[in-house]
């Protein structure tokens, strides 16, 4: 038998965890020359601008369980009391810590929210409270670590399971990104978020607490700017 056929083998689903996150990634710049280039309404280009990224990230989960390549129960849907504590806490935390990056960065916190690009209708409730505060942590959580990160594990450690689905999280948010400031800001945020839901993940084998976390630190930061 050779060292080659005593090499323990891919799992599967990892091959197609990267897939999820470049189609994710062509759709936000195919997206991005769209309304570029053509003349989008508004309530478009904000519904496109989400589902570019949550269609391929969704139908990749869906496809990977409906195949049995991967276990409903791997993906660690599951709750409890103890995680929306652990959540809450761990989320408002990583906000104070993207808030010492950006005054590190900017010399002070950003402004992430333009209230006069929406008005106050379900359009404006959509983009500012339903989208990055409940149906984008959901679904990033239940893909990055409930899906992407037991596969990495799956196929190496835990360690390096983390820290690569954390580098992957934060290149994902990185795709909109302009300016050489917000690229630091963003990246670094992002992967420390990463790394903490990810190490909470993994301990506790469910993503109740990633998700809570998710929706405390995007929620906090909108509260934080409407007030």
């Amino acid at each position: 038998m050779t060292a080659a056929s005593d090499a323990p083998q891919t799992p599967p689903s990892v091959l197609p965890s990267a897939v999820g996150v470049v189609l994710a990634l062509a759709g936000i710049y195919g997206f991005g020359m769209l309304v570029r280039t053509v003349v989008v309404p508004f309530e478009a280009q904000l519904l496109g601008s989400y589902l570019v990224v949550w269609v391929p990230l969704i139908a990749v989960v869906v496809w990977a369980v409906a195949t049995r390549r991967t276990p409903a129960r791997s993906l660690g849907l599951r709750f409890t009391w103890l995680d929306l504590l652990w959540g809450a806490g761990i989320g408002l935390l990583l906000r104070a810590v993207a808030t010492l990056i950006e005054i590190g960065v900017y010399g002070q916190p950003a402004v992430h929210l333009q209230l006069g690009d929406t008005g106050a209708d379900l359009w404006w409730l959509f983009g500012v409270v339903l989208a990055p505060v409940v149906i984008g942590p959901i679904i990033e959580e239940v893909y990055f670590r409930g899906y992407v990160q037991h596969s990495v594990i799956r196929a190496s450690t835990p360690v390096v399971g983390i820290v690569v689905t954390a580098l992957v999280f934060a290149l994902l948010h990185l795709a909109e990104v302009t300016s050489p400031g917000t690229a630091l800001v963003v990246g670094l945020a992002t992967f420390v978020f990463g790394l903490a839901v990810g190490t909470l993940a993994h301990t506790t084998g469910r993503i109740g607490g990633a998700i809570i976390a998710h929706i405390v630190y995007n929620g906090s930061l909108i509260a934080t700017q409407l007030l």
